[in-house]
């Protein structure tokens, strides 16, 4: 199996468009985002390729480009399909079939020089499509400035996938770099004439290349972001190692022929492997920088997120918060009026009295 073909499949053509993986926003760009709506919903009408889509925006068609993920390269006029672009493309649409309502987030500039519109998408149960992209191994963290807003997310899903070694990072998968250095390492292993190692470590140099120049092209920019990573920095040395022990029997080779073997290569050889273990150790620091970055914003984002907000002192309980229902008024009750009492007992009325005052009868 050749390698060089493959290899083609990942890289492709080059051009002048700039990936910058450290973001620092200016002043500048973040007042500018509160100049522009920041959000809106909207309906999936279709998935273009791996971290592109179209969605009804209020009635209009409209492409979104999702931000700070990069996938391979499938439907660019002047380029081949890269690894794993289709399966990128398979992916998204098991998380955004057709008729899917989604969420956009946008950043500093809402669109871009194709004027497809700069979002991160998320599902109505806060999934992070952009995020879970990279965490599948289909594509790479990104940053194209002035929007860096979701880079720290979508950087350490890419990290679970290479440290999982899934998707562009598995060594199972046969276009992926891992899977081609491995290849290679054993194919040099098995090499009957020096015709055919020469063809090998021309390869080698070709993987090398990619790893340490890779193209700088927008269309290649999930390459951009590997090659950054402590991954393919390890497999950058891996590659040199296996390169220097081969490229070494050519000479050794030669001046058994001759009977010349000298001090020279045995000088060559020592100065190699002390630029390459100070190449090692300057990508380590590198790496290991910039992931611990991106690991405190995420964490910064996450406890921003958790922060308790004050609670409000609760209404002081009543003095008698279970009052006894009120009796109700008893009922009237009719009692007969008592009798009026005579103020002089026994009085019959007037008394007319005979003469002499001793007889009376009663007055007519």
């Amino acid at each position: 199996m050749l390698v060089i073909p493959a290899l083609l499949l990942l890289v492709g053509c080059s051009s002048t468009d700039e990936v910058q993986p450290k973001p620092e926003p200016s002043a500048t760009s973040q007042v500018a985002t509160t100049t522009q709506a920041l959000s809106a919903s909207a309906t999936v009408k279709r998935v273009i390729d791996g971290d592109t889509i179209e969605v009804d925006d209020s009635g209009k068609a409209t492409v979104i480009r999702l931000l700070n993920i990069d996938t391979p390269e499938t439907k660019h006029p002047n380029k081949t399909v890269q690894c794993l672009g289709p399966e990128a493309t398979e992916f998204l649409e098991s998380k955004l079939p057709a008729g899917t309502q989604v969420h956009l987030e946008y950043d500093v500039q809402k669109k871009d020089k194709y004027d497809r519109t700069l979002a991160g998408v998320f599902l109505l149960d806060g999934e992070f499509v952009n995020e879970e992209i990279a965490r599948s191994g289909f594509g790479t963290a990104v940053v194209f400035e002035p929007n860096s807003k979701f880079y720290a997310r979508v950087l350490n899903a890419q990290n679970m996938a290479i440290n999982t070694k899934t998707g562009l990072f598995s060594p199972d998968i046969a276009c992926s770099i891992p899977a081609q250095i491995n290849a290679l390492q054993s194919r040099m292993e098995s090499a009957q004439t020096q015709e055919e190692l020469n063809s090998l470590l021309s390869e080698a140099d070709l993987l090398i290349e990619i790893l340490e120049k890779v193209p700088t092209d927008e269309a290649f920019a999930h390459l951009a972001s590997y090659g950054a990573t402590f991954a393919a920095q390890k497999q950058l040395i891996q590659l040199k190692d296996l390169k220097s022990k081969y490229v070494q029997t050519i000479p050794a080779q030669s001046a058994v022929d001759d009977g010349t073997a000298g001090e020279t290569n045995t000088q060559h050889d020592a100065a190699e492997m002390e630029q390459l273990a100070a190449e090692q150790q300057a990508a380590a620091q590198r790496i290991a920088a910039e992931q611990a970055e991106a690991a405190q914003a995420e964490a910064d984002r996450v406890a921003a997120e958790q922060v308790v907000q004050p609670e409000y002192a609760p209404a002081p309980a009543p003095d008698n918060p279970n009052p006894e229902p009120a009796q109700p008024a008893p009922q009237p009750t009719y009692q007969e009026p008592a009798p009026v009492q005579e103020p002089y007992p026994n009085y019959t009325g007037p008394r007319c009295y005979a003469p002499g005052g001793k007889t009376w009868k009663p007055c007519p």
